[in-house]
């Protein structure tokens, strides 16, 4: 026999923060993870709405790093700050200062392809219609060619 069969039936699953908690290096991990999450929760409860793309990078020499989508956000941040500061201090955070970092948000909304929008037929022969109706000259040839073009392209659904 090559592997005895008296480990089978002794192992039990565990979760991962059990798991995580096993090992002292783990488990400094996971003791920063939970700050971590913390400091996002009083980052939110303490900032306006339009800072929900925000998110937390670092907690670094009492200076909380965090991310945001744009430089327009990044400076409005700025002007937010001393009350960000208050609220955490407030809350049993030391820190004193706090910094933007232009990044892409962790959390991207999924985008969905839109549907391309189908003329009906009364709309393009009313497309039509104006086209051969309007008086040729400067002011209405750009007009006319536009007209004309899109009739084309829905030549085949129109016709």
């Amino acid at each position: 026999m090559r592997f005895p069969n008296y480990s089978i039936g002794c192992r039990q699953p565990v979760g991962a923060t059990e798991y995580l908690r096993r090992d002292e290096r783990s488990c400094a991990w996971l003791a920063t993870a939970n700050r971590m999450v913390e400091l996002q929760k009083d980052c939110v409860e303490a900032l306006p709405a339009h800072f929900k793309s925000c998110d937390v990078i670092k907690l670094e020499n009492e200076t909380l790093v965090l991310s945001v989508p744009n430089s327009a956000l990044a400076a409005r941040l700025k002007q937010v700050t001393p009350t960000l500061l208050d609220h955490l201090k407030h809350r049993g955070w030391s820190l004193s200062a706090v910094k933007g970092q232009v990044r892409l948000p962790l959390h991207q909304p999924v985008r969905t392809e839109q549907p391309s929008l189908k003329l009906s037929d009364a709309a393009v022969k009313s497309f039509y219609e104006l086209g051969e109706q309007l008086p040729p000259g400067p002011a209405n040839d750009s007009l006319i060619a536009a007209l004309r073009a899109l009739v084309g392209r829905r030549k085949k659904d129109f016709m």
